[in-house]
C-alpha cells in the first residue's frame, strides 16, 4: 500500500512539473545578445522590474496612422541595464524579429531619439491588433518597438527610425558584422579603401517602413 501511495505521489509530482515546463515555455522572453554572445533572456515581466514598472508611451502609429498608448521601457534604459554604458560604443542596435527579420538602427539615433520597448498597449491585456494599408492585420506582441513622435515629431520624418514588431532578441553589433559586403574588397599591394561612412552605406538600400536588413548591403 505504501509503494502505490508513493508511486501516486510520483506520478502526480510528475505531472505538476510537466504543466510548469509547459506553462514556462509559453511565456515569451526576449534574448539580448552582444556579438552573438547571449548576455541575458528577459520575460516581459522580468523587464518591467528592472526599470522600475515601466513607463508609457503615446504614439502616432505610422502602420495604422492611429494613436495608441503602449507600456513599456525605455530602451536606451533597457540597453544600460543589460550591457551596462558600453552599449553606446557599439555602431548599432539590431533587432529580430519572430519571422526572422533583422532591421539594424544607427546607436546614435537610439540615443537622440525616444525609443520604448513595449510590452503592451493601455487598456489591452495585450496588444491592440494594427490594421495594416495593404489590409492585413498584425499583432506586433509579445514585444514592440516604438517611438515617441507626438511631441518629438522630428522622429516621423528620420530615415533611421523603424518600427520592427514581434521581437525576440536585440543585439549590440558593428557595422562591419552585419554588412560585410560594405566593404570593398582588398587588391593585392595596394591599401584598403576607407569603408563608407554609416549613413552612406546604410542608405544603399531602404527596406518595408525604413527598416534595413542586416546583411544585405554591398558592392555590385
Amino acid at each position: 500500500m505504501k509503494n502505490h501511495n508513493l508511486i501516486i505521489s510520483w506520478i502526480f509530482t510528475l505531472l505538476l512539473l510537466c504543466s510548469a515546463t509547459v506553462f514556462a515555455n509559453d511565456i515569451p522572453t526576449i534574448t539580448l545578445r552582444k556579438n552573438g554572445r547571449i548576455i541575458k533572456i528577459l520575460t516581459a515581466d522580468e523587464i518591467m522590474q528592472l526599470n522600475k514598472g515601466g513607463i508609457s508611451v503615446t504614439v502616432d502609429n505610422p502602420t495604422d496612422s492611429k494613436v495608441h498608448t503602449y507600456k513599456g521601457v525605455s530602451l536606451p534604459a533597457l540597453l544600460e541595464q543589460v550591457f551596462g554604458k558600453s552599449w553606446k560604443d557599439f555602431e548599432l542596435v539590431k533587432f529580430i524579429t519572430h519571422d526572422n527579420y533583422k532591421p539594424a538602427i544607427p546607436t546614435e539615433r537610439i540615443i537622440a531619439a525616444s525609443g520604448v520597448i513595449c510590452t503592451g498597449e493601455t487598456g489591452s491585456p495585450g496588444f491592440r491588433k494594427l490594421h495594416r494599408k495593404n489590409g492585413e492585420t498584425v499583432d506586433p506582441g509579445p514585444f514592440y518597438l516604438v517611438w515617441e513622435n507626438i511631441n518629438d515629431p522630428g522622429s516621423k520624418e528620420d530615415p533611421w527610425i523603424s518600427w520592427p514588431w514581434q521581437i525576440t532578441g536585440i543585439e549590440l553589433t558593428s557595422f562591419v558584422r552585419e554588412f560585410p559586403r560594405s566593404a570593398p574588397p582588398v587588391q593585392s599591394g595596394k591599401p584598403a579603401k576607407k569603408r563608407p561612412g554609416l549613413r552612406f552605406g546604410l542608405q544603399v538600400k531602404r527596406f518595408d517602413h525604413g527598416q534595413f536588413q542586416s546583411g544585405d548591403l554591398g558592392f555590385g
